[in-house]
């Protein structure tokens, strides 16, 4: 429904709030309130991937609150590595968000608590991005029970074994990040894990109070050689014995063949429940895609009815998986073919027009992309995502540093990028000279980690990888072995430690930019955002000798990330959503920032937008409260 533009970047502050001191209920407290009204639930599914199930999931939850109606988002399981803090069990009371109260800092802790007590104490988990976009749409405080299965998965680490991390309500259960992909990594049968997806749409519905559920599903609902173990699409429709939509993506083409060939698969009973298609993402005239094809395709029982959703342009919501990162890097080839030594391809006359040119380096395993989706929605940058693509430190090159900006985002594997960064390719010889030269590089969690000295895994939380500190290195001082410690492009004076799952940070922070090497907050740049992470970064030298200093003060009065010049590291997700900070970071001056935005370009809430959009389509509050029965 949605291209990717103009952006509303989630951070866990833009959808939560402190609760007060008598909200910290127990789970049983909060279970124990006065039952909520009948619950009725209404699956969104679709013909495949990446049809649009996750944005249309989020307009419906607007459309339905726009009308007073209490409703939630949720979804069994979720794969992707876009993830984001939402609320453990018995954190929070069932209030939901004031979009017009002012917000407040959130609970955090102090520095000096050691990183295992702070995840024992916190009280945030984490679920898949798009959940927490929902939870936004809904005006709630994102839950882990929105989201109670997410797989982290995608790549392989250096034993070549598959990456595969599960979360279960927001706490990681497998120690390490790897394992292979068809172990489970969790002893769960599928009976457990549908009881416990049961349970937590069940422990939802109290909470929130919510008189509608809209149930997002995964992939394709007709996935028949998984059916046995799928407890997110038509198994759990029967559980729940609700309604469902049946969601077809025309811009991938054969759409009549995705939703005849999906009722080809569903059996009479489950097709019985289907309420609804939507045919989404439409280009071009409406009138010109006639839904009775479609119909008198659909045989047998009562007549579905058929909803066409035309392509909504410059939403810009963030991407629930790292999908849109390989459609990115689809244009390298053609970069490739126009780059010149001036730092990158493309229409000069587009150049000119963006001052910034931003490079995002895409290592194999890079994660939560959506840290750039405000870069990208923001006209002033030029944004190109590289794999294979390097620049070349030319001279050229050197003498616009100052224009051009490299941004290391997080990564699933820290070592294993950094091993490829620094010996499978050329970008660690760029980075370097970029950096000598006076250039700006930003490294967000894990990029920050790899601009440092040295990269420890003492428990191999990360597998083996092939690469080494050498023997005469003077910070090689304790016999690391290639399968603890590999070295880092040595543009930050830190050591970082990685730590297993147990040990994982997870939590929303504020704070404002230090800007002088004294550390004082002198230019007043507020940011918000959050940390997820299972690494510990400590400084090597005295800050002083090598005018370096931290680059965020948190208002829980502990500092965060480090800058040595224009060489910066933070592991503040979420750090980029504002204009100011943008601009102080990426070294764009805000005064010629302002004539390149758009005018109104953030008057109007997407989600408000997208919610107008369907509403318009016949996807209205009405038409939904009669497909549940609640009309």
């Amino acid at each position: 429904t949605a291209a990717p533009a103009e952006t509303t970047t989630i951070t866990p502050d833009s959808a939560m709030e402190e609760e007060e001191d008598d909200s910290q209920q127990t789970n049983n407290d909060e279970t124990a309130t006065t039952p909520p009204p009948a619950t009725s639930s209404l699956a969104i599914l679709g013909t495949m991937s990446d049809v649009g199930k996750s944005t249309l999931t989020a307009g419906l939850c607007r459309v339905l609150r726009n009308a007073q109606i209490r409703v939630a988002p949720f979804k069994a399981q979720t794969m992707s590595n876009n993830a984001v803090p939402a609320l453990l069990p018995g954190t929070t009371s069932s209030r939901r968000v004031d979009p017009e109260k002012k917000k407040k800092n959130p609970t955090s802790h102090p520095e000096s608590t050691q990183q295992q007590q702070q995840q024992q104490q916190q009280h945030y988990g984490e679920i898949g991005v798009a959940q927490a976009v929902q939870a936004q749409a809904c005006q709630l405080l994102p839950r882990v029970e929105m989201n109670p299965i997410l797989l982290k998965s995608g790549g392989k680490s250096g034993t070549g074994a598959h990456l595969c991390t599960t979360v279960i309500l927001g706490r990681q259960h497998w120690p390490k990040t790897t394992g292979h992909g068809n172990e489970s990594s969790v002893a769960l049968t599928p009976n457990d894990k549908m009881e416990l997806v049961l349970s937590a749409h069940q422990q939802l519905a109290q909470i929130t109070q919510a008189q509608v559920i809209l149930v997002e599903g995964s992939g394709s609902c007709t996935e028949l050689n998984l059916q046995d173990r799928d407890v997110s699409n038509l198994p759990l429709v029967r559980r729940l014995d609700c309604p469902w939509l049946l969601v077809a993506d025309i811009q991938r083409g054969g759409v009549f063949a995705q939703v005849v060939g999906t009722q080809a698969c569903v059996s009479p009973h489950d097709w019985d429940r289907c309420a609804g298609i939507v045919i989404n993402q439409l280009r071009g005239e409406a009138r010109y895609f006639d839904p009775q094809i479609i119909r008198d395709k659909v045989q047998g029982g009562q007549p579905v009815p058929v909803f066409v959703v035309p392509y909504l342009d410059h939403l810009g919501l963030p991407e629930e998986d790292d999908m849109g990162v390989e459609r990115r890097l689809q244009k390298e080839q053609q970069q490739q073919q126009q780059y010149s030594n001036k730092g990158g391809g493309g229409d000069p006359d587009e150049r000119r027009r963006r001052p910034i040119t931003v490079i995002v380096v895409a290592y194999p395993h890079v994660a939560i992309t959506n840290d750039i989706a405000p870069v990208e929605a923001d006209p002033a940058f030029d944004v190109q995502w590289r794999r294979h693509v390097i620049p070349q430190a030319t001279t050229t090159t050197m003498q616009r540093r100052d224009k051009v900006v490299v941004i290391l985002p997080g990564s699933k594997l820290t070592r294993s990028d950094l091993h490829w960064l620094t010996v499978e390719t050329g970008w660690g010889r760029f980075l370097t000279a970029h950096a000598q030269a006076g250039g700006r590089i930003v490294g967000l969690c894990g990029g920050y980690q790899m601009l440092g000295q040295i990269v420890e895994d003492p428990g191999t939380v990360e597998g083996v990888v092939a690469v080494v500190v050498e023997d005469n290195d003077d910070i090689n001082n304790n016999n690391k072995t290639a399968q603890q410690t590999t070295k880092g492009l040595g543009l930050l004076p830190i050591c970082t430690v990685l730590q297993p799952a147990e040990c994982k940070l997870v939590q929303p922070l504020q704070g404002k930019l230090i800007d002088a090497p004294d550390g004082n907050s002198s230019n007043n740049v507020a940011v918000e955002g959050f940390e997820l992470r299972c690494g510990r970064s400590e400084v090597l030298l005295d800050q002083e000798s090598r005018d370096v200093h931290p680059l965020v003060q948190l208002s829980n009065g502990a500092t965060d990330g480090l800058r040595s010049q224009g060489i910066m590291g933070t592991y503040l997700h979420g750090i980029l959503s504002s204009p100011d900070a943008r601009c102080s970071l990426l070294g764009m001056d805000k005064e010629k920032w302002l004539p390149l935005q758009a005018p109104n370009a953030h008057d109007l809430d997407p989600l408000d937008r997208l919610a107008d959009h369907l509403s318009q389509c016949g996807l209205d509050a009405d038409t939904i409260l009669k497909m549940i029965g609640q009309s």
